[in-house]
């Protein structure tokens, strides 16, 4: 799970969807990635990516 959010929070993988990304760390379904990200991290894939984008701009 920490590799996948690492790889949301990357603005070179910004393209990549977040279902490929649950796949590429073992979650065939993206149900599944969904809820088990919002399980550990308390906010949805999409959220997170989105906030790690806006805080790469302002940093």
């Amino acid at each position: 799970m920490e590799r996948a959010r690492r790889e949301l929070a990357d603005p070179a993988l910004g393209g990549c969807p977040v279902h490929e990304i649950a796949r590429r760390w073992g979650f065939a379904h993206p149900s599944a990635f969904a809820r088990a990200f919002r399980a550990a991290y308390g906010v949805t894939a999409r959220d997170y990516r989105m906030r790690a984008v806006e805080a790469g701009r302002e940093g």
